[in-house]
């Protein structure tokens, strides 16, 4: 009844407020409701026991241990709730047409795009998937559902320009050890918030970062990035936690991703970019420039924690003039 409370929140809830705060509040909610048993009475023509089937949990429980992380779980429990509270039959009576009509309701919603279509088309087949290979059903009714077509907008880095406006944008060494070190490493925000200082070897210019699945891979330290972090430790950062980036005020815990987020955002106001600084932005520049530069693929896939090349590939931004030179350089 819990997850059927979570559910009607999250569809008052959804495009009222952002992302980031939509999980947040989820979490804080789970822990709020601990205590209390909530009932509601209910409607439906098929009880609601059996349009969230047993195995559900157990779905996501496989999900947890294959090392999706609290916020990818909560967007596959929002999409797979919303599916099966919309189709309101049993797992084992569901169709491909079923599916289908699912997503052209879907596609009737207000700011609802073809990608996001398809990531709903993706995670019902993952479950349904799923639920084949445990022996919970006899086939996969959306295994026939192919992909949905979005047109890929392609994401443009940072220029050279931009990035300098940025870093002259920081008056503090936090922000520019922040900064430089988003760009160095070419890791996520959640990544940059869970970083710890034993994670950093300054003898060996390595990073060690706990990524997606919970597993670690190794980046590097540029020059700027060793040298604003150092000042950092040493002239501004105070308290006693082990996050390598605190609140500037008692009681000088670790910084969240929002915090970050804003952070990183505010700068890019500050330094009066057209467009709007984000943390993936970051990730992308350092993505596309060191690819540029010469870099290998698989070493930027490497760094960047993909276990797809495709993936590499959007964040990897190779300009038109560099495919030109190429051109000329090899082509007589």
């Amino acid at each position: 009844m819990k997850d059927n409370f979570e559910y009607d929140l999250i569809m008052k809830l959804d495009g009222k407020i952002s992302e980031e705060s939509l999980v947040i509040v989820l979490q804080q909610l789970r822990i709020f409701m601990v205590d209390y048993d909530i009932r509601k009475r209910n409607m439906s023509l098929i009880p609601q026991d059996t349009v969230i089937p047993n195995f559900y949990r157990m779905y996501m429980v496989a999900k947890r241990i294959e090392g999706l992380s609290s916020k990818t779980l909560i967007t596959y429990s929002f999409a797979l709730n919303d599916f099966l509270h919309h189709s309101n039959r049993t797992i084992i009576d569901l169709t491909t047409n079923d599916i289908r009509f699912y997503l052209y309701a879907l596609s009737n919603r207000s700011k609802v795009c073809n990608r996001t279509i398809d990531q709903r088309r993706l995670i019902i087949n993952s479950f349904l998937g799923w639920c084949k290979r445990e022996g919970y059903l006899l086939n996969n009714p959306c295994e026939n559902i192919k992909r949905i077509k979005f047109n890929e907008v392609q994401r443009k880095p940072l220029t050279s320009m931009e990035l300098e406006m940025v870093r002259d944008s920081c008056n503090t060494y936090k922000d520019k050890a922040l900064i430089e070190l988003f760009y160095s490493t070419g890791a996520r925000v959640s990544e940059i918030a869970n970083l710890k200082i034993s994670d950093i070897n300054f003898k060996t210019k390595e990073v060690y970062i706990l990524g997606k699945g919970n597993k670690y891979r190794t980046s590097y330290l540029s020059a700027k990035a060793e040298l604003m972090l150092k000042k950092y430790f040493e002239l501004e950062r105070k308290g006693n936690s082990d996050s390598v980036f605190v609140l500037d005020a008692k009681p000088f815990t670790g910084m969240k991703v929002v915090g970050i987020q804003t952070r990183v955002r505010k700068l890019g106001e500050k330094a009066g970019l057209e467009r709007r600084l984000h943390c993936h932005l970051l990730r992308h520049t350092f993505a596309s420039d060191f690819l540029s530069r010469g870099a290998n693929i698989t070493d930027v896939q490497r760094i960047l924690g993909h276990e797809k090349l495709d993936t590499t590939m959007i964040y990897a931004h190779i300009s038109q003039e560099n495919v030109k030179h190429d051109h000329k350089k090899y082509i007589i």
